[in-house]
């Protein structure tokens, strides 16, 4: 496969010399309808990714960036995943393009074996909160591109993302465990571990080893079992959305009214509005947590039609404990993933913990765990 001629240009004039291997994904490089074209040189891998109708835009990576490159085949396609540092890619592509995309897997992870990244001498705050978040990321071999996104945005060092990778791919697990103790206090431990267990968490569940090794770390960071396990509950309560979608697909219900996840995403829809300002990042978190296009359509369909006392009270009838949990955690998540909880939606959040009819107590506990989670104020 060839790039086409005025990418091959570009590509040559960047590099040298022609692509020694190419192939075409059959969407953007952020995952909509598009195209990307993946050219490899020597040292580097260029994609040339354009949305549906759209110009080409390019984007330049030294293959020592890549922590991880690897193949996956599904029933209708291969997909071809990249980890770097601070980003996340899966490209998708033909079946018939296997070889391909196995040979550009080979050839990325040789090309980051040839000359790896200079590891830091010792490790700063951000990029020991960096590595550890690295170390948990690697064992389950998920990464969810919105938790990495804005761990890149927040941190107050980008540069220690790349440091934390570095460090971790020239020494070992063990090396990490017994230096952490040592630069990270208390509250930045704490902040670490419930960002690895949010990082990994990303299905609602954690197997037994993914969770063993998240307790590796709360041994050698000293953190109170008790405690442990109060962040890992609520953790884990924020992320079982996907149980909340299954028990509506697979309730028998012959009514029109809303579904008890159609309910839930258009209250986290309103707080989106709360401000009068809905970011961008709140946007990407609200379609990651669904993932499915028709449930949120539904949702804005409903914030349109139906009041917001009508929607508070239509709430308590419908959702169970369980999900009315599930769901404050993830209003307060949604209003903090842009880096800020406003006053418009602290108020907006304690009237659906009212029309919840979750107490204080409950509301509390939610908020300590997530305030801890997303304060990254705390490693600078």
């Amino acid at each position: 496969m060839k790039l086409p001629e005025g990418l091959n240009r570009n590509f040559r004039g960047l590099c040298g010399d022609d692509p020694s291997i190419v192939a075409r994904a059959l969407y953007n490089l952020d995952g909509s309808l598009g195209a990307t074209w993946i050219a490899l040189g020597p040292d580097e891998i260029v994609f040339y990714h354009r949305p549906s109708g759209g110009e080409f835009n390019r984007r330049r990576i030294r293959l020592n960036e890549i922590i991880e490159c690897g193949v996956e085949t599904e029933a209708d396609y291969a997909a071809i995943r990249f980890r770097l540092a601070a980003e996340h890619y899966r490209l998708r592509c033909s079946h018939f393009d296997l070889p391909v995309a196995d040979s550009i897997s080979k050839a990325c992870m040789d090309g980051a074996a040839r000359n790896p990244v200079e590891a830091p001498a010792r490790l700063t705050v951000p990029a020991a909160f960096c590595a550890g978040i690295h170390a948990v990321l690697a064992s389950d071999g998920q990464v969810d591109p919105v938790e990495t996104e804005w761990l890149c945005q927040k941190m107050p060092d980008p540069v220690a993302i790349e440091q934390g990778s570095a460090w971790l791919r020239t020494n070992d697990l063990e090396a990490l465990l017994g230096i952490l103790p040592t630069v990270l206090d208390e509250a930045q431990r704490e902040c670490l571990i419930a960002n690895q267990l949010s990082a990994i968490m990303v299905d609602g569940f954690l197997d037994q080893s993914e969770r063993d090794l998240v307790e590796r770390f709360r041994d050698a960071l000293e953190i109170d079992p008790a405690r442990y396990e109060q962040i890992f509950n609520v953790i884990l309560t924020r992320n079982q959305v996907a149980l909340l979608v299954s028990e509506s697909h697979t309730a028998p219900s012959q009514s029109v009214d809303p579904s008890p996840v159609e309910l839930f995403t258009t209250g986290l829809l309103a707080v989106t509005y709360a401000d009068k300002l809905r970011h961008e990042t709140e946007k990407r978190y609200l379609v990651r947590l669904i993932s499915d296009a028709d449930i949120v359509e539904e949702a804005e369909t409903n914030l349109q039609s139906m009041t917001f006392d009508i929607l508070l009270q239509i709430l308590p009838g419908t959702l169970s404990h369980r999900q009315r949990l599930c769901m404050l955690a993830n209003l307060y998540s949604v209003a903090m993933v842009d880096g800020e909880l406003c006053v418009e939606e602290q108020e907006m959040i304690d009237r659906f913990r009212e029309a919840l009819q979750l107490s204080y107590n409950e509301s509390n506990e939610l908020l300590g765990v997530l305030l801890i989670k997303f304060n990254l104020s705390v490693l600078a």
